[in-house]
């Protein structure tokens, strides 16, 4: 439980943000992305802040928020890539564009934040090009 300084109301079911330590690992395996150390890192991309706050160890967050931009989130159908057409020479038409075999990484959810204005959750679908190590949110002819 913890009370907040300037109220003094205590808080019921909220954690420290550094309190959360669950093992990364298999859920980037899962879903093939990196560039994540540990589970704050990975709540903290997925709500699109990627550095750490001066502040951390007195950020808190519910149980809900820590499984849903923690190892709890989930990827949505259908399994296209999701980078914007606008750096990608995909169709607008998501049912076009071509199925993902990868997950985003926390330095590509960033890139396309900067680049389009449009936020990507670390994880979320990617498609590249194998074998010639090209990544979809690079700008490219097509």
């Amino acid at each position: 439980m913890v009370t907040t300084e300037e109220t003094g109301i205590e808080l019921r079911n909220v954690l420290h943000y550094l309190s959360c330590q669950r093992d990364v690992t298999g859920h980037m395996a899962m879903f093939a992305f990196h560039g994540i150390d540990n589970e704050v890192e990975l709540i903290l991309a997925r709500a699109s802040i990627f550095s750490f706050p001066r502040n951390i160890d007195q950020m808190t967050l519910c149980p809900a928020h820590r499984a849903s931009l923690g190892i709890g989130w989930t990827r949505r159908v259908p399994d296209k890539c999701k980078v914007p057409s606008i750096i990608s020479c995909h169709s607008e038409d998501i049912s076009k564009r071509p199925k993902a075999d990868r997950g985003l990484s926390k330095a590509g959810s960033y890139a396309v934040l900067q680049e389009t204005g449009v936020f990507l959750a670390v994880g979320s679908r990617l498609y590249s090009l194998k074998y010639k190590y090209q990544h979809c949110y690079t700008r490219r002819k097509c």
